[in-house]
């Protein structure tokens, strides 16, 4: 067994040598002209997901980064609506919103959402599905 820290939390982490199970996930969701109500359904679904996760025994997941990025004309989600949804998250969710003011669509979006990820494993997410 083996002592290391998490990139993402800074919290110990115990792992065997061969151990590949992910302790940090990094979710990115990329959206286009979706309605609100969409989008907030699926970011609890996502939040709530996660607390599962973590109150899970045995659980290695300590850490859960949404990353957002909207590709619409304008603006989905606005600072009351992230402020909202960062309060349904706990300490070890950490949410993030980019505009980027054009359509990169999907998978530059996604690639966009997850360069440099610290994390040890990526989700990629399409509400529209």
């Amino acid at each position: 067994m083996t002592l290391s820290m998490s990139s993402v939390t800074g919290i110990p982490v115990v792992r065997s040598a061969d151990d590949a199970t992910p302790t940090s996930v990094r979710v990115a969701l990329v959206l286009y002209e979706n309605t609100l109500a969409d989008v907030w359904r699926c970011l609890r679904s996502i939040v709530r997901s996660a607390e599962l996760a973590f109150a899970e025994p045995g659980s290695a997941l300590n850490a859960v980064t949404l990353r957002i990025g909207d590709c619409s004309d304008h603006r989905i989600i606005h600072d009351n609506d992230l402020h909202e949804l960062r309060q349904q998250g706990n300490e070890r969710t950490t949410i993030d919103y980019e505009w980027f003011a054009r359509n990169l669509g999907h998978s530059a979006g996604s690639n966009a959402l997850v360069a440099n990820a610290p994390e040890d494993a990526l989700l990629f997410v399409n509400p529209d599905a």
